[in-house]
């Protein structure tokens, strides 16, 4: 992540664009509407009903990922329903003592692993979160560390998608969005404004991602959210990962459960 977080923010700007107009080209095509792309790309699809009814889940970027905002909005002014990962806890606020203090946990930290030079330390972190999350799945330690963080946060609060309008997203009045680490109990009134979408019924989804190669081989978080939900898409879903180039390592350790992406759009 020290690549990606080294890149000049107004060069992340301008891939970020560049990816969100791939993104947007490849998932007309996709579904057979290619040719409504204009010459501006995202900004120059022809009509409103290019993506009528499409249920796309996409993410709010956290620090320098790639910031899908120009997809987001392409997608709401064609037609296209968004919907964002919220992670959830699988108990009630009432049996869950300690989440006060986790919540906190959850908005201090951010996802940070070691500088990765060539498969390096990072990649390893990785495996290392993994087993970690495999060995005590739904545990909260009391003590939980910048490092063992992503994967007990996984452990405890597994990822759904939950639909939001644009405006709530415009608007900033979305708690998983606005803190997209964050883990909300299933029953926190919170949410009730925003429906849980299931993997299902998605058309689309965009996966962010830390590393990739060019097995189209993606390293995530550490929590295998990603993996369990592509596992349930319908056939004929688009896939998609999201990444600037600098994320590209030369090879992702892969284990049993992780998938490769169709595609990774990059630049």
């Amino acid at each position: 992540m020290a690549r990606r977080d080294a890149i000049p923010a107004f060069m992340r700007e301008q891939k970020s664009i560049r990816i969100c107009d791939e993104l947007l080209l490849e998932m007309c095509r996709a579904f057979g509407v290619g040719d409504g792309l204009g010459s501006e790309g995202a900004g120059g699809i022809v009509g409103g009903g290019t993506l009528p009814g499409k249920i796309v889940a996409v993410y709010a970027a956290k620090r320098s990922e790639v910031s899908l905002d120009r997809f987001i909005r392409a997608v709401h002014e064609h037609g296209g329903r968004l919907c964002f990962p919220c992670m959830q806890k699988n108990v009630s606020r009432e049996t869950f003592p300690g989440e006060q203090a986790f919540s906190k946990q959850a908005a201090d930290f951010q996802y940070e692993l070691p500088d990765r030079e060539q498969g390096g330390q990072g990649l390893i972190l990785s495996q290392k979160l993994r087993a970690r999350n495999r060995e005590a799945p739904g545990t909260v330690p009391g003590n939980v560390s910048r490092e063992t963080f992503p994967a007990v946060l996984a452990a405890t609060a597994p990822m759904v998608f939950r639909e939001v309008s644009f405006c709530q997203y415009e608007a900033h009045a979305v708690p998983f969005v606005g803190k997209p680490l964050r883990s909300f109990a299933a029953d926190d009134p919170a949410l009730e404004c925003f429906p849980t979408v299931a993997p299902g019924v998605l058309d689309v989804v965009v996966v962010p991602l830390v590393a990739f190669d060019a097995r189209l081989g993606r390293l995530g978080y550490g929590g295998g959210n990603y993996d369990r939900i592509l596992r349930e898409l319908r056939p004929g879903a688009f896939v998609a990962g999201a990444a600037f180039a600098e994320q590209q390592v030369g090879e992702v350790p892969l284990e049993g459960h992780d998938l490769c992406l169709p595609r990774i759009v990059s630049a």
